[in-house]
């Protein structure tokens, strides 16, 4: 099986994989990338809808040793501002069970653990109706026909399409 740069293993079909050293690098990009989120949410009260395109360029350009210093400024954190987790120094992810708000039945509530898309629209959006992470949500009821689920959040109700309540990640 053939590699390139060591981080991608060619197979034919289906395609290619990331080898061990490639998910390293992967995850230590995704740490990188999340806890400049936090830095620039929680420090420079950036909004949350604003922060990865400038996360993106950061990702980049922290060295090892700021990183580590960053984490620990940040007090560890475990999650970006939307709710992801921050893999550990070691690449390793624990990765929260969440469903997707829109499969949730009517009744059924739990915690929202992440915001799957980092859509700057959206989050403003969910964030006006204060849909953030470890918010405690309910779905009062769901129209049929593909309808809207009315979900209750911090004592207000609001009407959701299935495709944005598809992208709510939820704790049950």
């Amino acid at each position: 099986m053939p590699t390139t740069s060591g981080l991608v293993a060619t197979h034919g079909e289906p395609g290619i994989t990331l080898t061990h050293e490639g998910e390293n690098e992967g995850a230590a990009l995704v740490r990188r990338h999340r806890l400049s989120e936090r830095f620039l949410v929680d420090y420079l009260d950036m909004p949350w809808d604003a922060v990865h395109d400038e996360a993106c360029k950061l990702e980049h350009v922290l060295s090892p040793e700021v990183e580590a210093r960053l984490a620990k400024q940040l007090g560890d954190p475990r999650t970006c501002p939307h709710g992801h987790v921050i893999p550990g120094e070691d690449g390793t992810l624990a990765e929260d069970e969440l469903r997707p708000l829109a499969e949730f039945l009517a009744g059924e509530e739990g915690v929202i653990g992440c915001i799957a898309e980092e859509d700057g629209e959206l989050l403003r959006y969910l964030g006006s109706l204060g849909l953030l992470p470890d918010t405690p949500v309910q779905v009062e009821s769901i129209a049929p026909f593909g309808g809207p689920l009315l979900v209750r959040v911090a004592g207000s109700q609001y009407a959701l399409g299935r495709e944005v309540a598809g992208k709510i990640l939820v704790r049950a």
